[in-house]
């Protein structure tokens, strides 16, 4: 602890705060409750028994095994504490009837990685069923469900994307619509403003990624997969207020920023500043659609101008339970668009996180032309 303290101190000067926080030592009775606090509740939905029974240690044999050195003792014919815990997990064992496991890095249970052969001795004398394991990673590898590798075939006799559709399909369509409201509505419409109306989803193709069967026993299984799903969607862009306009010459935007602002007229220097903000990269930390006031006699788009067809690319994480290899739950985890193709160019979304929280960056660039050199 005092050792700490001066560390503290040294590092204290390197803090360029005005008033850099002295050394708290810690309050050992707090922590020693809030230990105990934990172990009783690790994680949600771990449940933690409390087994303080010792009625099944025969103090006699905890002396013996202290005096003649018998593992889990030591050596020198201490670590009597483990010996009457080991007696007290055979004794739990053998009064449940169930499979216990043991998890324990001391030494006087093992000889390097194996389990001692006195401790060996003691499980198949006890007629218990008990598994010996050093640490949580060994015992989470030796009981983990057995895993095989989804192919493309399994997945369509067992679990083919389409059993998903009904799940994926709001979620698409979602997912498409907020990403409307990012630069995507420059690189499709070629402007900011406005509203997106999504008036057709058509599902294309589908493919798998990538996915695991986990077999829980010989009769239930679960499935975990990536799907991609591309669809065909109609969008529209709804009538644009009036000063509301294109603004070509501004090129294709890494984020949006800002809300409406008010005419020029009422606050020009606040248009300047946000037309101003479009070079500035640091400024783009809103997801809200960029709007930029102009004056009422421009010209708005045309009708034909506010219909377009693309075509979007989701990836979907799906799961499902199977009972003798028929489904009995299935789930979404999650959606999220990756890419939206408009004419000669692809859209590639992705999600940033920012002061203001997540937000969706467009990224465009040309599609490659079969006759392209690879």
């Amino acid at each position: 602890m005092r050792e700490t303290e001066r560390s503290w101190k040294a590092f204290r000067y390197l803090m360029l705060d005005d008033r850099p926080r002295e050394f708290q030592k810690p309050d050992l009775k707090y922590q020693v409750r809030e230990l105990r606090k934990r172990l009783k509740a690790p994680a949600k939905g771990i449940a933690i028994q409390y087994y303080p029974d010792v009625s099944g240690v025969d103090i006699n044999e905890v002396a013996i095994r202290g005096i003649r050195r018998i593992p889990p003792a030591s050596m020198d014919g201490e670590e009597l504490r483990d010996v009457i815990i080991w007696y007290q997990v055979i004794s739990l064992a053998k009064a449940t009837g169930e499979v216990t496991a043991f998890v324990s890095s001391d030494a006087g249970f093992w000889d390097g990685e194996s389990v001692k052969a006195q401790i060996q001795q003691d499980i198949v004398n006890s007629t218990a069923n008990i598994e010996v394991h050093k640490n949580i990673d060994s015992f989470i590898k030796a009981n983990s469900p057995k895993q095989t590798q989804l192919t493309a075939d399994l997945a369509n006799r067992l679990v083919p994307a389409s059993l998903f559709s009904d799940s994926v399909a709001p979620s698409f369509v979602a997912n498409l619509k907020r990403a409307t409201h990012s630069s995507l509505m420059y690189e499709i419409f070629g402007c900011y403003g406005g509203d997106i109306e999504i008036l057709d989803v058509k599902p294309l193709a589908s493919r798998l990624l990538d996915g695991t069967i986990y077999e829980i026993s010989s009769a239930v299984s679960f499935v975990s997969a990536t799907y991609e799903y591309e669809s065909k969607a109609v969008l529209k862009l709804r009538p644009i207020a009036a000063g509301m306009v294109p603004l070509p010459g501004i090129g294709p935007l890494s984020s949006l920023l800002a809300s409406p602002v008010q005419s020029p007229q009422s606050t020009p220097f606040g248009v300047l500043a946000q037309l101003g903000a479009l070079a500035q990269p640091n400024s783009f930390l809103s997801g809200n659609p960029l709007w930029v006031s102009t004056q009422p006699e421009t010209a708005p788009m045309k009708d034909s101008e506010r219909v377009k067809e693309v075509t979007a690319v989701g990836r979907a994480s799906v799961s499902a339970r199977m009972v003798d290899g028929v489904v009995t739950e299935k789930a979404m985890e999650d959606f999220f668009l990756t890419k939206v193709e408009i004419e000669s160019k692809e859209v590639h979304i992705s999600e940033v996180i920012g002061p203001k929280g997540p937000w969706l960056r467009a990224t465009s660039k040309e599609k490659p032309r079969p006759d392209w050199p690879k």
